[in-house]
């Protein structure tokens, strides 16, 4: 298969890969599957809002990272706090720290931290939309996102990747694979890339070299018996990233691309992941299979917490998270009929060691917070024919969780201030604890099937965020409060169907999720902490269309529009610095009104490329407080350029409209002024890049 040259299916709507369906010169759509259901299955026989972006796609449209993929995917963002720190936005959803309310998985193994955001020799990024509780459990509240990388091939086969851009970007990718035994593939690939910051600190800080160093490192072995029916897979992936702590700023600093701050800091993180699946089919249609994982993350955060040029606040938080995953399920049965069950356990510790430092007052916190989960589960899932076209899908978990906690505490001040020294003594304490936490988590859906390439759906499914304990507290009170689980239970229809002899594609979904017990980040300087602060009504849809309507041309566009607001707020009214907002009536933070995708690619036989496209976001709120509004914008990006046989050359620009946004803001204070502070999205870049294949 030629990377370079086979044309892409563009839209997320067409979730498949069959590599070998790629045909340059096919005037139809190819067919694709997918394997997140825990089944490998056709589209049209998943009854959820599924969007799958392939491997071909990704290389070249010029996707990098998760960010990237998510500007055609409807109704699904990436929330950026800096390099390699984002978050899933789903219809509307996201939260922060490690356990994130949306699944990430790569080859099925569930990742502890959300920084394995690049995206190396991939055969396809799978995002299920909607509460993923039956098949995943905890913490797939709005949805999953699935990577899977490519597996070796019958030949041996590679490519390589050479990349230049503005700001001193440069960037090398390679990956091969194929045969190396009886039944025995390996496959590895690696992606550096080095490039200096977009923002410009105007204050006097030290000379440290600031630019950003990542590097990507995965492989994957895997061996087939034809004998017994059985696959065995190791896979893993290392990443480290590397780059300044300069990220957030009074809002109009940011929005230039720009702070003040007296210390740069840093932002380092280290992931590793492991994964190892066996599969054995037992019978034509049944297959047995395990899924072993293990995933670590180590972050160093250091930011000046003042964000101005005064040598005042500052923090720093070293991370370290581990987490050790085993499944085992039964799965059957094909299309809407498929079924699964299967047992799932889990284990996970996870250490912080902070430094809060308010100079001024001449105030220092320590704090170091252990703490540990385990979760066990049982669950399963099946479709039940009740006539030749209608389908009832059933589901059920039995989610169980324990966490636990150890924090020690502690605080001194040198200035002789009461209020201070008061702020200093409830600082110092020590805490262990233990809670437990369970949740049944059910599906439904009644599917009708119109023909092979054409069906309707109803779904009810149920997700769930298991309750924990606050990593940055502080006050021992913070600790013991704590938060509860939280829940969404959603009501979704839709549609999908192929049209015109597989030459155009049509997926469509409405729903209303009931958003309960949310989570929410309390800010309240020096302190910030989550509480469950009440109940959310989101209402929204996704409509995405793909066409090919000529061999050589693809059309796609896509849109995704969020309701959301607060209906009932019960987290807290004051605080350190007094009263607090009244969240009633606000929308949820980072949940665009609504987000489009249009544009198209074409290749000339001759040789030529060009992919324009344009991304729309609607106007959103920064913060939970609603009290920075990030106005309507779009990102226009285009890639052109000229390609051989095996061999291609591009240029390529980003946000050519050099739109100003804000991708995370929240409120602070200095000295008891309040101040808008964020992160400003990526300004204009153009590049260019040279590939080539064997």
């Amino acid at each position: 298969m030629r990377l370079a040259l086979v044309p892409t299916l563009l839209a997320v709507v067409s979730p498949v890969f069959a590599e070998d369906s790629l045909d340059p010169q096919s005037d139809q759509l190819p067919l694709v599957t997918i394997t997140s259901t825990k089944v490998r299955s056709d589209p049209v026989t998943v009854p959820a809002s599924v969007a799958v972006i392939t491997g071909t796609q990704i290389i070249e449209s010029g996707y990098n990272t998760i960010d990237d993929v998510a500007s055609t995917t409807a109704g699904v963002h990436f929330m950026s706090l800096g390099t390699h720190t984002t978050y899933p936005v789903i219809r509307g959803m996201f939260g922060l720290e490690v356990d994130s309310p949306t699944g990430y998985y790569i080859d099925g193994v569930a990742q502890r931290g959300l920084g394995a955001d690049q995206l190396v020799d991939v055969e396809r990024v799978e995002i299920l939309r909607g509460p993923q509780g039956t098949l995943y459990g905890r913490n797939s509240v709005p949805g999953i996102v699935n990577v899977v990388t490519r597996d070796p091939g019958a030949d041996w086969s590679g490519y390589g990747i050479l990349d230049g851009a503005q700001r001193r970007t440069f960037g090398i990718t390679a990956a091969a694979g194929g045969p190396v035994g009886q039944g025995v593939g390996i496959r590895l690939a690696a992606r550096g890339v080095r490039s200096d910051p977009v923002i410009t600190n105007t204050a006097p800080v030290p000379t440290d070299d600031p630019a950003n160093r990542d590097s990507t490192l995965q492989g994957k072995l895997r061996w087939a018996s034809d004998e017994d029916w059985t696959t065995v897979t190791l896979q893993g992936i290392r990443n480290r990233f590397y780059s300044s702590g300069d990220h957030f700023a009074p809002v109009d600093d940011a929005l230039r691309h720009r702070t003040n701050n007296d210390h740069m800091g840093a932002f380092n993180r280290e992931l590793d992941s492991w994964g190892l699946t066996i599969a054995q089919r037992l019978a034509e249609q049944v297959t047995l299979t395990s899924v072993t994982g293990t995933s670590r993350n180590n972050d160093l955060f250091d930011l000046d917490q003042d964000f101005t040029a005064v040598d005042d606040k500052t923090y720093v938080r070293d991370t370290y998270a581990y987490e050790l995953s085993q499944e085992v399920r039964l799965s059957g049965g094909e299309g809407l009929r498929s079924w699964v069950i299967g047992v799932y356990g889990s284990a996970g510790r996870e250490n912080v060691i902070q430094n809060t430092q308010l100079k001024l007052f001449r105030l220092v916190k320590d704090t170091d917070v252990e703490k540990t989960s385990r979760n066990l589960a049982i669950f399963g899932q099946g479709g039940i024919p009740l006539g030749e076209s209608l389908t009832l899908t059933i589901g059920l978990r039995a989610d169980f969780d324990r966490e636990s906690v150890d924090v020690h505490s502690s605080a001194s001040t040198t200035l002789p201030v009461p209020q201070i020294i008061g702020l200093a003594q409830i600082a110092n304490f020590d805490y262990e604890d233990q809670r437990n936490f369970h949740a049944f988590l059910p599906k439904a859906s009644l599917s009708w099937s119109w023909s092979k390439t054409s069906f309707t759906y109803g779904t009810i499914s149920r997700g769930y965020r298991s309750g924990g304990y606050n990593n940055t507290p502080w006050t021992k009170q913070d600790v013991m409060d704590g938060y509860d689980p939280e829940f969404a239970t959603v009501y979704e229809i839709g549609h999908r169907a192929t049209f015109m002899d597989r030459r155009l594609s049509l997926n469509v979904a409405a729903y209303h999720t009931d958003y309960t017990n949310k989570q929410s980040l309390i800010l309240d300087s020096p302190n910030y902490y989550f509480v469950n602060a009440g109940r959310v009504a989101i209402d929204g849809g996704e409509i995405e269309i793909t066409a090919r309507p000529s061999p050589g041309l693809d059309l796609f566009s896509s849109l995704g529009v969020v309701h959301s607001r607060i209906t009932e707020y019960g987290g807290p009214l004051v605080g350190f610095q007094g009263p607090l907002a009244d969240l009633t009536g606000n929308q949820l933070a980072m949940a665009p009104a609504f987000d489009a995708s249009i544009g198209g690619q074409w290749r000339h036989p001759i040789g030529i490329f060009i992919r324009p496209e344009i991304q729309f976001i609607g106007r959103y709120y920064a913060d939970n407080n609603n009290n920075i509004s990030q106005d309507p914008h779009q990102l226009l990006g285009l890639r052109v350029g000229y390609e051989w046989d095996r061999a291609g050359v591009y240029l390529w620009g980003k946000n050519l409209g050099q739109a100003h946004y804000l991708t995370r803001g929240s409120t602070t204070s200095l000295g008891g002024d309040e101040r808008l502070v964020g992160v400003a999205g990526a300004p204009r870049t153009i590049g260019a890049s040279a590939q080539v294949e064997f």
